[in-house]
């Protein structure tokens, strides 16, 4: 895990200050592998995920509802309802495929809240009904729990509902340890 001092600072208060007793444990007995274990076992605080593969946002998109259900009838609603649609669509293809990247980074709010807003009300049912695009799946799939270290450096409520945002990402290795414990505050 990339950390800059303050970060190594603020990992380190709260690594001394835990008090799970397996943790407690591992400190006692300068354990500094195993404290690296436990800080990359998962939480139950969400968090977007940064690499969502686009592979997968693509599979969870419902396609059919960008193409309206009722047959065109040259009125202006109408028109404007397919407009809408095409708008939508084009802003998903290009959010998606920006760079023809493998993994989307949900974690940016314009992002993820860009592909809510494509994928949420769209007017092609009959008579301009609202339908959805799979949003629900995809957030399910943009999403994943934060590991102990990532936790420390998290911001938000953490929930399935409203997903955190994660700060610095990745596993905590023995060397992480003695470098964050070496450090002086």
């Amino acid at each position: 895990m990339q950390l800059t001092a303050t970060q190594k600072i603020t990992f380190k208060a709260a690594l001394l200050a835990e008090t799970d007793p397996a943790l407690a444990q591992l400190r006692s007995d300068n354990n500094t592998g195993a404290m690296a274990d436990w800080y990359n076992g998962a939480t139950t605080f969400i968090v977007w995920n940064s690499r969502t593969p686009a592979d997968d946002i693509y599979n969870s998109i419902n396609w059919k509802n960008f193409t309206p259900s009722d047959a065109a009838d040259g009125t202006l609603l109408y028109q404007n309802r397919v407009g809408k649609t095409g708008l939508q669509q084009d802003s998903l293809t290009m959010l998606l495929k920006h760079g023809f990247a493998s993994t989307i980074d949900m974690s940016k709010p314009k992002i993820s809240s860009g592909i809510q807003d494509a994928l949420t009300d769209i007017p092609t049912g009959a008579g301009g009904a609202l339908q959805q695009g799979g949003w629900n799946t995809v957030k399910t799939i943009s999403v994943r729990p934060a590991t102990r270290a990532e936790k420390i450096f998290a911001t938000g409520t953490g929930s399935a509902g409203s997903p955190g945002t994660n700060g610095p990402e990745g596993y905590v290795s023995n060397e992480d340890v003695l470098s964050i414990l070496a450090v002086v505050p």
